[in-house]
């Protein structure tokens, strides 16, 4: 299951094989509560970070006890959005991951080899003189841009 703000993520999402997709401002708790039998998922991947919390709490809410919170999302503010006596009571476990230690490199080797195809993801192609372009392509989710390429 894949939620986001954004329509386009969301279709190259089903396209890529999730089986839901709901959009963020639709009442996701309830989409998780179907498709997961009221149980909740195993794993939720916080991914979005910003100024906003709601989707970290959002996880929380959404996964199983003793499931798992991964957050990748980088966040303005350095607080949990959701009392710590909660996740005790799931006993669910919230695992941070910043910088991504080890896992470039590999990555890297697969998409180089052709194992890994990563060519859906990409929206846009720009030369290194368009770099402020790229950058404000992603800043204000533009043309409907995913991932871009810079080339120099």
């Amino acid at each position: 299951m894949v939620t986001d703000v954004v329509p386009e993520r969301l279709e190259m999402a089903e396209q890529l094989g999730a089986e839901v997709t709901v959009p963020a401002g639709d009442d996701v708790d309830a989409a998780v509560r179907d498709w997961t039998h009221g149980v909740g998922v195993d794993v939720a991947i916080e991914a979005a970070g910003g100024a906003q919390t709601a989707s970290l709490a959002l996880a929380h809410r959404v996964t199983a006890p003793r499931g798992r919170i991964l957050v990748l999302g980088a966040f303005a503010e350095k607080t949990f959005p959701f009392a710590i006596g909660d996740l005790k009571t799931k006993e669910q476990t919230v695992i941070g991951s910043h910088g991504h230690p080890r896992t470039f490199a590999p990555v890297l080797e697969l998409i180089a080899d052709g194992r890994l195809d990563v060519s859906a993801l990409v929206t846009h192609h720009l030369g290194l003189d368009q770099s402020a372009t790229a950058f404000d392509l992603l800043d204000r989710r533009l043309d409907g841009v995913m991932k871009v390429v810079i080339s120099p």
